[in-house]
């Protein structure tokens, strides 16, 4: 079974989250900040990440450097969550942002995870790690 790390202060969308996820049969672990996000991305080595940008306590642009530092974890696609994107924050994260193979990029549909009106779409920016954008 595939485990999923989500990692967001919001814990209404935690759960959502998981109770979506867990019905299409993957694990889903939770952490409630960046902090507890990176010792469980250290501890469990998720098979995706799906976190907020804006975290307290260890931000998401400071996880993806350790990340991307990292050997043993720098294959772990991520999943950005944003509710509003602003240029800084694009700057921010525009490092991280590349794509090795335009072959393979391709958009994911989830319909039931669509939130406040979105088409629920996850649009992979970055491998490795992966980083998806999906507004909520």
């Amino acid at each position: 079974m595939k485990t999923i790390l989500v990692v967001n202060d919001s814990t209404p969308l935690r759960a959502f989250l998981e109770k979506q996820l867990s019905e299409y049969g993957f694990n889903v672990i939770q952490a409630i900040d960046g902090l507890d996000g990176w010792t469980k991305i250290r501890r469990d080595e998720p098979d995706l990440i799906i976190m907020d940008y804006f975290l307290s306590r260890k931000s998401s642009t400071e996880i993806l450097k350790s990340i991307e530092k990292d050997p043993n974890i720098d294959d772990i696609p991520v999943v950005m969550t944003i509710s509003k994107l602003e240029k800084q924050q694009i700057i921010a994260i525009a490092k991280y942002v590349y794509k090795k193979d335009t072959r393979q990029t391709r958009a994911y549909r989830f319909p039931s995870l669509g939130h406040r009106g979105t088409s629920g779409c996850f649009h992979p920016v970055r491998t490795p790690p992966r980083v998806f954008s999906m507004p909520i």
